[in-house]
């Protein structure tokens, strides 16, 4: 399928990367930050180049990162996009149009920046799985 729209996400995860980077945007102190990308996955630029440099970043590597498919164009190929800027097998991501996992999916980046705010290490990216967050919501 051929992208109709413009979809800049190689210009998209540069400019995230430069304000990662930026000091006098995110303090050193900082925690690490999720990043959550919400797009068609059909990107109409040079991304893959953009992606390795975030990943390879000091923040963008440690970086929580969640991804949102939206329009009616979303198949596998353009979820393979999303999976390439999530790069975590435990976190998938989840489509626009389902309301119920999209509730739970930011309430489990709730539940995980609060407990990474508690924590003697808040840096420390390990997740919390979905099935802990049902049990922790009752």
């Amino acid at each position: 399928m051929l992208p109709r729209g413009r979809t800049p996400l190689g210009e998209a995860l540069d400019l995230v990367n430069e304000l990662l980077a930026d000091e006098d945007v995110i303090s050193r102190r900082a925690f690490t930050p999720t990043l959550v990308l919400v797009s068609d996955g059909l990107p109409n630029d040079d991304w893959r180049g953009s992606l390795e440099r975030l990943l390879a970043s000091p923040r963008g590597g440690k970086a929580v990162r969640l991804a949102v498919g939206v329009g009616q164009d979303m198949d596998d190929e353009a979820f393979d996009v999303l999976r390439a800027f999530i790069d975590d097998p435990v976190i998938q991501p989840v489509r626009a149009d389902e309301a119920h996992l999209l509730s739970r999916y930011f309430s489990w980046v709730t539940m995980s920046v609060t407990a990474r705010a508690r924590s003697a290490r808040p840096n420390d990216t390990s997740h919390m799985s979905f099935d802990e967050l049902e049990d922790l919501l009752g």
